[in-house]
């Protein structure tokens, strides 16, 4: 599944994309003309190939996992991006909010790993505003479907002799209405293949 991980630094991004980047096998995936001109120019810009977010050898892209945020230059963010809708390249992304706000990229699975951000104003970490989180939900299914992964920056306690759930689950479970919440579908060879079980 292609992957866009939201991040809320640009340092936790980087670091998921090299989780990521472990995680995944090498690939061998030639650039284009245009991808290596972006290619070209940012190692320029940069004073060398060592300095990009972009893990390239003799030409090639050998890892699918990358990073996206504000501060790439322009030749490597659209080099990122280029790469990353190309079915054969990058199959994770990860980026920093910034990559939410009217991107559209072909992602299967996104992941917000975090439902807060620092406020340098208030010198705290604040909750994400309804709007942020599903601008970044949306990047999900660029055909009509896709999954989000919402992981609260916080643990989510659970009571189970009050039955009672942490308000912050509340407030997401509001963001995330029931109508964009899993739904459960029912196989209807399900009960068929019991009751053939069954038999056997």
């Amino acid at each position: 599944m292609r992957t866009l991980v939201f991040s809320q630094s640009t340092p936790n991004a980087f670091s998921i994309s090299e989780k990521a980047r472990e995680a995944f096998e090498d690939c061998d995936v030639k650039l284009t003309e245009t991808e290596q001109r972006y290619y070209e120019v940012a190692v320029d810009e940069m004073g060398g190939a060592d300095q990009l977010y972009l893990t390239l050898q003799s030409g090639k892209l050998v890892s699918q996992a990358a990073t996206h945020h504000g501060q790439l230059l322009p030749e490597e963010r659209q080099l990122a991006e280029t790469l990353y809708r190309r079915d054969e390249a990058l199959s994770a992304l990860a980026a920093t909010p910034t990559l939410g706000q009217g991107m559209n990229l072909p992602a299967d699975l996104v992941i917000i790993a975090e439902d807060s951000q620092y406020d340098v104003a208030s010198g705290r970490k604040d909750l994400l505003e309804p709007e942020d989180l599903l601008n970044a939900a949306g990047r999900a299914g660029e055909s009509a479907t896709g999954i989000v992964l919402v992981i609260p920056g916080k643990v989510v306690p659970l009571d189970d002799a009050e039955n009672k759930i942490g308000e912050r689950w509340t407030r997401l479970r509001a963001i995330f209405g029931q109508s964009d919440q899993c739904l459960v579908l029912d196989d209807p060879f399900t009960a068929l293949m019991d009751r053939i079980h069954d038999k056997a």
